[in-house]
């Protein structure tokens, strides 16, 4: 390894204020340079430069690494992973015009000590309006890594309000560690860096996230609005309140009261970003008609009455133009006995092919005697009486085509 004179004398400085050891011990590898910042610890860089490269060949560890936070020595170090920008998010509230700027990095040391908080802060030189560039500096996060994410607050009234689309370079990475417990030495400390430039859009670019009603099935006289069947829902990183639209497609089904609804919803966010999702609904007709028959009735058996369909009423939950259909009496007439029961069954079909019936029960009875003529009246001779004999005579009965006549005896005999 080469060393200068004077960077030699550094890194002793360095180990006895322990300002570099959390900069990457514990990160198993090997690396060809490290960038950092010489005034950020009190030195007057080489050559008059704010950066300069400590290390010129590649370090390999010889012995494992301790954990980083617990104070490993400079010979313990390993090749450094640098911290790089992994994403950037600008929001633009267009009402006040602030910015707020968020930023993901990776690479971020591992190693923690239990009660201890590892606050990191970072640096991001930006492009603004009017050529040039700016430092803009992050809030803590506390994170034990890999992964970071800092927001920096934008005011409008100041020129970093006016940023522009470009790329960002991350000039610094510090952690500012709580080290109450003393294990991680005097701080701030600088981590190693990539400070290769992030192609990034000074605006919202990032489309809102949606999530749609659950997909349902409702009969045909349910209520089909988004009231009953569920609002979407939206989220955005930069819109607290994203507005949400939507609009219908109807497909038409198989039967003239089923369909589907495909219910799209679109979030629009303050940027001009959309995102959208659908939800459908099933229509359906399940359900069938409801009739209601005339009330049961007895009659004699010469007044059964006829069957009418009229008298029947029927509804349906979406079909209004029922038709009503006698489907038959059982069993049918004439009805020549004593008593017979009937069962009399009316019919109706929706559009849908859902059929609903309804019975009426008529009792049929004979409670009329026949109707009978005896032969005319004739004077005989006491020793010439005919015997009886019925010839002349009729007999009719409501019910009965053929009613029996029997003779029932002479007064006086």
């Amino acid at each position: 390894m080469k060393k200068t004179n004077f960077t030699s004398r550094l890194l002793m400085v360095l180990a006895k204020k322990v300002v570099l050891l959390p900069m990457a011990i514990g990160l198993i590898g090997t690396v060809t340079a490290l960038t950092i910042n010489w005034e950020h610890f009190g030195f007057s860089p080489p050559a008059n430069e704010a950066l300069a490269t400590i290390f010129e060949e590649p370090v390999v560890q010889e012995e494992p690494a301790t954990d980083w936070s617990q104070g490993a020595q400079p010979e313990e170090l390993a090749g450094f992973l640098p911290v790089s920008i992994t994403s950037i998010n600008v929001c633009i509230d267009t009402l006040t015009g602030d910015t707020t700027m968020t930023v993901e990095v990776d690479g971020l040391p591992t190693g923690t000590t239990p009660g201890v908080d590892d606050d990191y802060y970072i640096i991001v030189n930006v492009p603004v309006m009017g050529g040039g560039n700016q430092d803009l500096q992050s809030n803590t996060v506390a994170t034990a890594g890999p992964t970071g994410t800092f927001t920096i607050d934008v005011d409008a009234g100041t020129p970093n309000g006016a940023m522009i689309s470009g790329n960002a370079v991350l000039t610094q990475v510090v952690q500012d560690p709580d080290d109450s417990d003393g294990a991680m030495g005097p701080c701030p400390c600088v981590l190693a860096i990539d400070n290769t430039p992030f192609a990034f859009t000074a605006g919202d670019v990032t489309p809102p996230v949606i999530s749609c009603p659950m997909d349902v099935t409702i009969e045909c006289s349910a209520d089909t609005s988004a009231t009953a069947n569920g609002m979407a829902t939206a989220t955005d990183d930069c819109d607290a309140m994203p507005s949400i639209t939507r609009s219908d497609l109807i497909t038409a089904g198989g039967c003239t009261h089923e369909y589907l609804i495909t219910r799209t919803w679109v979030a629009h966010d303050q940027g001009g970003n959309t995102a959208n999702c659908e939800q459908h609904i099933t229509v359906e007709d399940n359900t069938a008609p409801v009739l209601n028959c005339p009330s049961d009735t007895t009659v004699e058996c010469n007044a059964v009455p006829a069957a009418d369909p009229m008298s029947v009423t029927a509804t349906d939950n979406c079909d209004m133009t029922l038709t009503v259909v006698h489907d038959g009496d059982a069993p049918a007439g004439p009805y020549t006995g004593c008593s017979t029961i009937v069962t009399r069954t009316y019919k109706a079909t929706d559009d849908c092919g859902n059929t609903g019936m309804c019975t009426q029960t008529i009792t049929v009875e004979d409670t009329t005697d026949p109707v009978i003529n005896c032969p005319a009246n004739t004077t005989v001779e006491c020793d010439a009486v005919p015997t009886a004999d019925f010839t002349g005579g009729s007999a009719a009965d409501n019910c009965d085509p053929a009613p029996t006549v029997t003779h029932q005896g002479d007064a006086p005999a």
